[in-house]
């Protein structure tokens, strides 16, 4: 559910600024995978803003077993942080990465975690990744949501710490985003645990946009071989107006049912407002296919697959996301 202008129509600085706003989206095609691109500055700006979000994890698989079975765990969010530095600290070209959602796991398998995003001052042969002093800005992907089993639902991924490398050196020579207790970002939010052969509904993920800009997935759908449960949905802390739209206060997840579960649904995906959900949870069946889990939004979690005689996919965690801002 992709919501907002196109990215060409982002800026909006006023016209007496000598503004730029550049977004970088990912390119790589595996979460561990580095695709360099360039951000270069334009002549005549003063101060530079970061924002940096790294990729949302993929969701567990649903079990696959004829019996008992428990529905997949949403994969995590991805950090965030920010700064703004001046610009004569800052070379002429920076190097961009943005990281890639984490890919969900197939029936009774771990989602995979979400790539990092990082903003560096150059790369070279022997460290081309994250290192001091190369490093401006950096932060990690969320953790992929484990799978069910025959006795659980798997557990809800862990959000990402805010990131692994909180600032070079170079970035200490500016502002960044402070969320208290000398962190220097945002904590990614957890994913949500997937049903049990006992408790089938996994119930909703709640995303609290008033903390955060991005969320974990829901779990999915579990139960036996005569119940099956829906997959846990994503719940709206507050519903949001803009633009004479809105966001609904709820996203379902799949349907549980006998003859086949049916997948989650994909999370908000929104760049103005940026505000996005993870992926919703697919239903269970008790004697067929479960339901595969929905894709995150902008830095979000995969929802949980369903379980079944095959258990369903976790969906894919949605990608990392880094925009720059001079003016």
């Amino acid at each position: 559910m992709l919501f907002g202008n196109p990215p060409s129509d982002f800026g909006f600085l006023p016209p007496q600024f000598n503004s730029d706003v550049q977004m970088f989206f990912a390119i790589a095609t595996t979460n561990s995978a580095v695709r360099w691109q360039n951000w270069v500055k334009p002549s005549g700006v003063t101060m530079v803003h970061i924002l940096c979000i790294g990729a949302g994890g993929g969701g567990g698989g649903g079990f696959s077993g004829a019996n008992n079975k428990g529905g997949g765990g949403g994969g995590g969010s991805g950090g965030i942080s920010s700064v703004i530095i001046p610009a004569i600290f800052l070379p002429n070209i920076l190097k961009v990465s943005a990281g890639v959602g984490g890919q969900g796991g197939a029936a009774t398998i771990i989602g995979d975690q979400g790539g990092l995003s990082y903003v560096s001052l150059g790369i070279s042969a022997t460290s081309p990744a994250i290192s001091t002093p190369n490093v401006l800005i950096g932060t990690t992907g969320g953790a992929g949501g484990s799978p069910g089993t025959s006795t659980a639902g798997g557990g809800g991924s862990q959000g990402s710490p805010v990131s692994v490398t909180n600032a070079g050196p170079v970035a200490k020579l500016g502002f960044f985003t402070n969320a208290g207790a000398g962190t220097t970002g945002y904590n990614g939010q957890a994913g949500q645990g997937g049903g049990t052969p006992a408790v089938p509904n996994p119930g909703n993920q709640n995303a609290v946009w008033n903390i955060n800009v991005t969320s974990g997935g829901s779990g999915g759908g579990g139960g036996s071989n005569t119940t099956q449960g829906d997959g846990g949905g994503i719940t709206l802390q507050a519903a949001v107006d803009f633009e004479g739209g809105s966001f609904r206060n709820t996203i379902a997840g799949g349907i549980g049912a006998a003859g086949g579960g049916s997948s989650g649904n994909a999370g908000y995906k929104s760049l103005k407002p940026f505000l996005n959900t993870g992926g919703t949870g697919g239903g269970s069946s008790s004697a067929n296919i479960g339901g595969a889990g929905g894709p995150g939004g902008y830095g979000c979690g995969g929802g949980g697959g369903g379980a079944g005689t095959t258990g369903g996919r976790g969906g894919n965690g949605g990608d990392g996301v880094v925009i720059i801002t001079s003016w």
